[in-house]
Order: C-alpha cells, then sequence, then structure tokens
C-alpha cells in the first residue's frame, strides 16, 4: 500500500468529520458496534481456531444494533462452519436476550419493532423516493420498501452463491453484501455507516496483501468516505439537521448516496470476475 493511500485511510478515520459528529450526536453505541464487528471479523477469518470468538463477538454487537447479522453468511465458504456459525450466534444471541429479559421484562425487545416501523431516513434510496418530489400513496410506499428488503435478500443470495462457489474471496463478499445491505435498507441514519467504514477497513487490510489489489473500489469507498464527510459531518450540524430551508437536502441526498454505492459494487463484481476468470 502507497504512503499516500495510508494517509487516505488515516483521514477517513481520525479526520472524518462523520465520525466525531456522529459519535456527539449519537454517543458511542455505533462506534463500539463498529469495534465489535472489526474485531469479529479479523478473529473470524484470519484465525480458523479463533472462528468462534469472532462470531461471538458479532452476536455480541447484534444485540446492540440488528445489521452485524448480514454479516454471518459470508464469514466462511465451509457448509459444516457456516451450520456452526448460525447455532453459535443464536446461541449468544438466545442467551443475552434470555438474562435481558429476566432483569428488564419484555422491553429489551423494543428495538426490532422501532426498527420495523421507522421512516425512510435521509441516506436511503427511499428518503429520495418518498420525498415531496416524488410523491407516493401509503399502499405504494408499503409495496417499495417491500420490494427493497427483498432486494437485499436476492443480492444477499447472490453474493452468498457466489462465495459458495469460490468467485468471490470472504473479506469480499462480507463487504458487497453489506454495499448490499446499505443500499436497499430504508433506514438511511448516517451513524450507522461509521460500521460501514469498518468493514471497509477490515477489506483494506486483506485486499492489499494481494499483488494486484482493487484499488478501483478503494477509491470508490474513500470518495464514499469523503461524500458522508462532508454531507453527515458538515452540512448535517451546519444547517441544523438538515431542517427548515434545508429540509430539501434530506430529500435528495439518498439518491447520490445510492449511486456511490452503486460504483462501489460495480468495481467489487468486475474485479471478482476478472480474478475468477483468470483463476481458471
Amino acid at each position: 500500500m502507497q504512503r499516500f493511500e495510508i494517509g487516505l485511510l488515516f483521514f477517513i478515520w481520525f479526520l472524518n468529520p462523520l465520525f466525531l459528529v456522529g459519535m456527539l450526536a449519537y454517543g458511542f453505541n455505533d462506534a463500539f458496534v463498529a469495534l465489535l464487528m472489526f474485531w469479529g471479523l479479523i478473529l473470524a477469518t484470519q484465525a480458523p481456531q479463533k472462528m468462534k470468538q469472532g462470531v461471538s463477538l458479532l452476536a455480541i454487537a447484534f444485540v446492540t444494533k440488528l445489521y452485524p447479522l448480514f454479516l454471518l453468511p459470508f464469514l466462511t465458504r465451509e457448509k459444516r462452519t457456516i451450520k456452526n456459525n448460525v447455532l453459535l450466534f443464536l446461541g449468544v444471541v438466545v442467551s443475552v436476550y434470555l438474562v435481558a429479559y429476566l432483569i428488564w421484562g419484555s422491553s429489551v425487545f423494543y428495538p426490532f419493532g422501532k426498527a420495523n416501523g421507522r421512516d425512510p431516513a435521509m441516506f436511503s434510496l427511499m428518503a429520495f423516493v418518498f420525498n415531496s418530489y416524488f410523491p407516493f400513496g401509503q399502499v405504494t410506499a408499503e409495496i417499495v420498501i417491500l420490494l427493497g428488503n427483498l432486494f437485499i435478500l436476492v443480492s444477499m443470495g447472490y453474493v452468498f452463491y457466489q462465495l459458495l462457489k469460490g468467485r468471490f474471496a470472504v473479506h469480499t463478499a462480507l463487504l458487497l453484501g453489506f454495499t448490499f445491505l446499505f443500499m436497499f435498507y430504508k433506514v438511511g441514519n448516517f451513524q450507522f455507516y461509521i460500521s460501514y467504514f469498518a468493514v471497509f477497513l477490515f477489506w483494506v487490510l486483506l485486499e492489499f496483501q494481494s499483488d494486484t489489489p482493487n484499488r478501483k473500489a478503494f477509491y470508490a469507498v474513500v470518495l464514499f468516505a469523503l461524500w458522508f464527510g462532508v454531507m453527515a459531518g458538515l452540512v448535517y450540524p451546519l444547517t441544523g439537521r438538515m431542517q427548515g430551508e434545508y429540509e430539501w437536502l434530506r430529500e435528495v441526498i439518498g439518491l447520490p448516496t445510492f449511486v456511490f454505492q452503486l460504483i462501489i459494487v460495480v468495481f467489487l463484481i468486475k474485479n471478482s470476475t476478472i480474478k475468477a476468470k483468470i483463476e481458471a
């Protein structure tokens, strides 16, 4: 990795306004989840004997936020290990929720209902679709959100299938699957992307061990991080959280975010396809 690229990584993690604003506005909850995810991925994929510890960390992250669940299918292409990972993940989650339920009662299940009932947030494509420029009725909104969820399942299935066939490396499947999730998930809260860039950092550590790293995907995500640094780290607080006369920003910001994600997906898939053909 070149010094310039190392400097970019340092910038998007330690100087990016996204992380400062995200933690000041929403606390260290999402940063804690990002740390658990990063640590869990390192353990699960770099040391086979530490797979259980990695999966357990992801399960704990899931108890805090729901989206780490979508990393679970892509940790390995070994079918037996996948089954064991699912059982361990469920065991840790059930154990934690059982203890929490005994202490706090049914309120521990509140996040599930909240996640399902949330309206589309500003960095989601759904927020762009349902803005004042493109009004839809409630029935249509429900259908489009349902289609978004269907796209998530289909794209996840595609990545999982390609992983099993050996066409995607594990670290690429993890970043690709997570990108697909945020492309079509209706809740586009910017603090969630702290975890996304943690997965990207994990991807970089493995991808640049190769003699031919996927630099196009790397720079695409770096630009994406800069976009978030400007929009979520600067524009968001300077416009009163995009309220009042700046409300229109909330309504359109999901479209360019989606375009950035689409570019990342294209570069990840194209590079993996080329490598698979060469190896064949």
